[in-house]
């Protein structure tokens, strides 16, 4: 049996740092009062290894008073150099620039993010 190996073989992959996915929150260390799950989505351009945007999906469960809201964030790219302070070093990373915040609060409830929001304007 031979082998036809003739040189190298490539591969890629994506990987990114490892994310929160639920969080539970306890103003006297022993009570928890919410629970929050976090899902993440990256929307990649093709083979090229840069993206076009991500979002962070937040949904809140708040534990005393039985109800939960969603909070999506929405970053854009921004092209930074690979190596810092080196404008002529060839290729680009992206870093996440937070866009949009959008809350969807359940009927009949207040989110104090749209409250600050209505406030500003």
């Amino acid at each position: 049996m031979g082998n036809n190996f003739t040189g190298p073989i490539y591969w890629s992959c994506r990987y990114d740092f490892p994310a929160v996915i639920d969080r539970y929150v306890s103003f006297d260390g022993v009570t928890e009062v919410l629970h929050q799950h976090f899902s993440y989505v990256t929307n990649w351009t093709g083979t090229n290894p840069t993206w076009n945007y991500k979002t962070t999906t937040q949904t809140t469960y708040d534990l005393v008073r039985n109800t939960n809201f969603v909070t999506i964030y929405t970053y854009s790219p921004l092209a930074i150099a690979y190596v810092p302070n080196c404008a002529s070093c060839s290729g680009t990373n992206q870093i996440p620039v937070e866009q949009t915040i959008d809350s969807q609060s359940p009927p009949g409830t207040v989110n104090n993010h749209d409250h600050r929001e209505q406030e500003s304007r």
